[in-house]
């Protein structure tokens, strides 16, 4: 019996358009240049700069070159002195992200959001609820929070108003939890927030990334991929998990030129930062479980020694490859099966 039609995957709503800046006023103008004159400085006074950043409140456009390397500018100051969080560090992003700009520099700023998340989790005087107006302020500016992969972890004691971008920082960090775990975890919040044209469109994609990983249909996640890269062609981890996703779907060996350049833009990107040795584990496990059922069995060796090469951990190594062997020689076990499932049983 033929098997019953399967409902076309609904087409992604269209973005939003990027909101329309008025003209700054005489008063964001000498602002902005009490800002730039200060960055200039190699000691610049980070009150000062503060206060010029207040007088620009919801000012600056993200679109504007000028205003981008405005927020790089202080994003750098902020990298040279990512010790000082307790030490006006917090206020200074915070009054960033209040500007309405964004970075132009995606590397810097996730390695910022990276920095906040080590000194949460290490620094003696610092701690997760101390850094949670951190993070809020880099989902405003259009930041991943995950961008570092040492990142957001929870959200408990803090006492902050219940803004949007909290909310959307509990309902990420609730469904990671689930796709360290490998398992399926809820995704409809989230899914609200990576459609809401008030988040931008970085951290949209984040949400659609992160809900692709919990979703059982290979159609669905490719749809939902596709959408997220939509909202942000340059996110190198939307285009890794969206050629993963078809080399599972109905692509199969065709994703397969893409996949490789997409762990080739990983590699450079990535590989330098604190916590790619756990994730790249993630990552190769994923990409494992598309290319045994391709009977790519080299490749997938080769994928591998690739990670061997650069990190030392021979336990993962070794047990990546008699995984794959297993496959290879026709004889996979029960739990070698139930591995290659993973959570889309």
């Amino acid at each position: 019996m033929a098997p019953p039609p399967t409902a076309p995957t609904p087409e992604p709503p269209a973005p939003a358009p990027a909101p329309v800046r008025a003209p700054l006023t005489p008063e964001q103008a000498r602002a902005l240049t009490a800002a730039q004159e200060l960055l200039a400085r190699a000691q610049p006074d980070r009150e000062a700069l503060r206060q010029a950043l207040d007088g620009l409140f919801d000012a600056l456009d993200p679109r504007d070159p000028e205003h981008q390397a405005l927020v790089d500018g202080v994003v750098a100051l902020l990298r040279r002195t990512e010790t000082d969080w307790s030490a006006g560090g917090l206020e200074l992003l915070e009054s960033l992200a209040r500007t309405g700009g964004r970075p132009g520099d995606r590397s810097q700023a996730e390695r910022l959001s990276q920095s906040l998340g080590i000194a949460a989790r290490y620094s003696e005087d610092f701690s997760w609820a101390k850094s949670l107006p951190g993070y809020v302020a880099l989902v405003r500016l259009d930041v991943d929070p995950y961008g570092g992969y040492v990142g957001f972890e929870r959200s408990d004691g803090e006492e902050l108003a219940e803004t949007l971008e909290l909310r959307y920082l509990r309902a990420l960090s609730a469904l990671e939890r689930f796709v360290e775990r490998d398992q399926l975890g809820p995704t409809e919040e989230l899914l609200e927030f990576a459609r809401d044209p008030r988040l931008g469109p970085t951290v949209r994609a984040r949400a659609l990334n992160a809900v692709s990983s919990a979703t059982r249909d290979p159609a669905r996640r490719i749809a939902l991929l596709e959408e997220a890269r939509a909202l942000d062609p340059g996110s190198i981890p939307v285009e890794l998990a969206l050629s993963q996703a078809r080399l599972h779907g109905s692509d199969g060996p065709a994703a397969l030129p893409a996949h490789r350049a997409a762990w080739e833009r990983w590699y450079a990107e990535f590989r330098s930062r604190d916590g790619a040795n756990r994730v790249e584990q993630d990552l190769v496990v994923r990409s494992l479980r598309a290319l045994v059922p391709l009977e790519r069995f080299a490749e997938a060796h080769a994928l591998v020694d690739a990670y061997g090469a650069r990190w030392p951990d021979r336990m993962f190594v070794e047990n990546m490859h008699r995984l794959v062997d297993a496959w290879a020689k026709g004889a996979p076990t029960p739990a070698n099966e139930a591995w290659l499932r993973g959570p889309f049983r």
